[in-house]
């Protein structure tokens, strides 16, 4: 786990898949809940495939942060993790991740491009509130998918507040349903 440790950090940070420490040899595996909670001096982040996890309030408050890797690895995305990243610009989420947690980029004002995963099942409340630069929602399934994913409240569905959405790469212009789309959820 990447976890608060008495080493400020700042600029570009490239975290190591492995941390040597006592003399042992430590898989990075995840990135702790709070880990660079509110430090205002990372610019981006670039986290190594050995991540799995990215905790509660990982990286919220971080106002400077402009960019961040988010590897294929990554399958969990906690609560808050993103929230008030005001520089944050451009968001790619891997397939892995099925979830994304409440407040996960909520107050987020620079972000433009989200490119959501293919396998998104649910997206928590207020996820995309405040995101009021948010010009392109990009997923990689069609409209039936899209339909299918479960959204708790309208700030959670980042097509909301988006200018452009794009299914399988095409915007969404015209919306045609099909004969076979039985449900249209919530937002």
């Amino acid at each position: 786990y990447v976890t608060r440790g008495d080493q400020a950090y700042a600029g570009h940070l490239v975290v190591p898949s492995t941390i040597d420490y006592n003399g042992n040899t430590y898989v990075v595996s995840a990135v702790a809940g709070a880990a660079f909670r509110n430090n205002r001096s990372l610019r981006s982040v670039v986290l190594p495939e050995s991540v799995q996890s990215i905790g509660n309030n990982a990286f919220s408050g971080c106002r400077g942060l402009r960019q961040i890797t988010i590897p294929a690895s990554v399958s969990s995305v906690g609560r808050n993790a993103f929230e008030n990243c005001t520089s944050l610009q451009k968001v790619y989420l891997p397939d892995a991740v099925t979830v994304l947690r409440d407040k996960v980029f909520s107050g987020c004002s620079a972000l433009h491009y989200v490119r959501l995963s293919t396998h998104i099942d649910s997206i928590g409340a207020d996820a995309f509130l405040a995101c009021s630069a948010l010009d392109t929602t990009d997923y990689g399934g069609g409209l039936m998918e899209w339909c299918d994913i479960e959204f708790a409240n309208p700030a959670s569905n980042p097509a909301s507040v988006s200018r452009h959405l794009l299914l399988n790469g095409e915007e969404l212009v015209d919306l045609i349903t099909p004969d076979s789309l039985v449900e249209i959820k919530n937002y």
